[in-house]
């Protein structure tokens, strides 16, 4: 749910209809990136978890994984609108500036 408020967010701020974050464009396709072991996202995420830098997780999966543009576009936008994204945040220290996955857990389940 934090995911979800925190993109709804984002979209409020540029005009997005709020409903358009609760149906299937949003918390559909939330719960297929985060529950699907399909998911490019998912696997991905799974693999930095576990340790692997993201050179080496993207080198595996050998496939987009779209949620690395949507995150570097998510921040950029954010910032233009002084709009607080924790998670995106978090992720972004994980996957540019080496910090731990599980500090940048505890620094979000610490908020």
């Amino acid at each position: 749910m934090r995911g979800l408020a925190e993109i709804s967010r984002l979209g409020e701020a540029y005009g997005a209809d709020p409903l358009t974050f609760r149906g299937l464009s949003g918390v559909g396709d939330l719960m297929a990136t985060a529950y699907s072991p399909l998911s490019r996202n998912r696997r991905f995420g799974e693999k930095v978890g576990s340790g692997l830098s993201a050179e080496t997780a993207l080198e595996e999966i050998g496939e987009t994984v779209e949620g690395l543009a949507a995150l570097n576009s998510a921040r950029s936008l954010a910032n233009e609108k002084h709009i607080s994204m924790p998670i995106c945040a978090e992720l972004e220290a994980v996957l540019d500036q080496n910090k731990k996955p599980i500090d940048a857990l505890h620094t979000l389940m610490n908020r």
